[in-house]
């Protein structure tokens, strides 16, 4: 499985953005939809994207890679918009933030702890097992979502199609609700990955939740922008 971030970074870092930066231009657009402005070095600023029939064409998407990180710690990992992740897969990670609002096929987070993770529309299965105090936004998806035996774990879900569903297996104090995060391509890549109909359209949102979970006080979109502002601070 590939890397995207490998240590030493040193040399890597020398030559590419650094994952804040990144993490800056994908998480960048118009003024946030708040009360009060972002912080001047936040690197959260989002803006809802309006509803509307695809004006663009989906385009191919871009040369697959399967990324995994284990036992990372305290890093801010992200990747660019352009990317397609056919894996995903993180274990044993400690206070980390991920930011991948791309194209992902498949998801699998084992052991986590006090970990944030984003992503962008995802085709197949995302599974979090054995995770403590993590959340967890999934911008869109058409495959099923599911915690198992995961601890406060709060997932932000945006399902699509009949066959999407979220729930959690043997799992405590885990709560589910709707995902509010947008950023610019979004739409973009969600007809590129088939989120759209017979007409072209965009396929209408559906949120599917078993078992018994509680209530989420925070959106997605607060939870994610409090983690940014930590490490970035």
């Amino acid at each position: 499985m590939g890397c995207y971030f490998t240590k030493p970074t040193a040399a890597l870092w020398a030559a590419t953005p650094s994952p804040k930066a990144i993490a800056r231009k994908i998480l960048s657009s118009a003024s946030p939809k708040t009360e009060r402005p972002p912080s001047p070095t936040s690197i959260l600023s989002y803006s809802p994207i309006e509803r509307r029939k695809p004006s663009f064409r989906a385009k191919p998407l871009g040369a697959s890679r399967d990324v995994s990180y284990k036992c990372r710690k305290s890093e801010t990992i992200a990747m660019e918009r352009s990317a397609y992740v056919t894996k995903f897969f993180a274990q044993g990670c400690e206070d980390c933030v991920f930011v991948i609002c791309c194209a992902v096929k498949e998801v699998n987070v084992l052991d986590c702890k006090r970990c944030v993770f984003v992503f962008g529309p995802t085709t197949d299965s995302t599974t979090a097992r054995d995770c403590l105090s993590c959340d967890i936004a999934t911008c869109a998806t058409v495959g099923a979502f599911t915690l198992e035996d995961c601890v406060n774990v709060r997932a932000f879900v945006k399902t699509y199609g009949n066959g999407s569903r979220a729930r959690a297996e043997r799992c405590s104090t885990t709560a589910f609700g709707t995902c509010d995060l947008e950023y610019d391509e979004l739409e973009e890549q969600m007809a590129s990955c088939g989120f759209v109909d017979a007409n072209g359209d965009l396929l209408a949102s559906t949120m599917t939740v078993s078992s018994e979970t509680s209530t989420l006080e925070s959106t997605a979109r607060e939870v994610v922008g409090h983690a940014l502002e930590r490490v970035d601070g």
